[in-house]
């Protein structure tokens, strides 16, 4: 599916989510993983030092939870 500016948010959630690297699809839940999206659309909005210290705090985390990569990939594509 190509992304056109037409397409509807939940179809690049969904298109996104479909791409996710195996080991990173197998701990979400496509519901979940969209309303992480939704979150950091919300409240991610620009690159300061709360994000900067939030991704870091995720890049430790991530040894023990793999979502944590997902999350910290999503925010460094929007911002």
């Amino acid at each position: 599916m190509e992304v056109t500016e037409y397409m509807d948010v939940n179809e690049l959630f969904k298109q996104d989510y479909d791409n996710l690297p195996a080991d990173e699809k197998a701990v979400w839940t496509y519901d979940s993983y969209q309303q992480t999206r939704l979150a950091i659309d919300k409240y991610f909005v620009s690159y300061g030092l709360d994000v900067a210290l939030i991704i870091e705090m995720m890049e430790r985390a991530k040894e023990e939870n793999i979502k944590y990569q997902t999350i910290i990939d999503i925010i460094d594509a929007k911002l």
